[in-house]
């Protein structure tokens, strides 16, 4: 599983919940990979690291606005792709955050 969050004072995702999902998924017994970049204008601008580790893994959870422009074009990437809105760890702390 690879993790992609941002890492720029100006996005809207806090890169420390990428870190809470790595955790989370190693304790469980995953091997989880985390990139955190740097803010994007588009897909067009999306670090190669990113589509170089992206073929690496069977999934890929971005946690980061990056999660939106990719679902918006067509890739060729092996797996599969998720967007995770946690915005930062304090929503973990709320009962929806529990919801399964």
């Amino acid at each position: 599983m690879l993790l992609v969050g941002k890492d720029h004072r100006r996005t809207f995702f806090d890169s420390g919940a990428c870190r809470v999902l790595a955790t989370a998924t190693r304790e469980s017994g995953g091997r989880p990979q985390m990139v955190i970049t740097f803010e994007t204008e588009g897909i067009e601008d999306a670090p190669d690291e990113v589509a170089r580790a992206m073929t690496r893994v069977d999934r890929t959870i971005f946690v980061s606005r990056l999660g939106d422009q990719v679902r918006l074009r067509e890739i060729d990437e092996p797996g599969t792709q998720t967007t995770c809105y946690l915005h930062d760890t304090g929503h973990l702390r709320r009962a929806f955050a529990r919801v399964p």
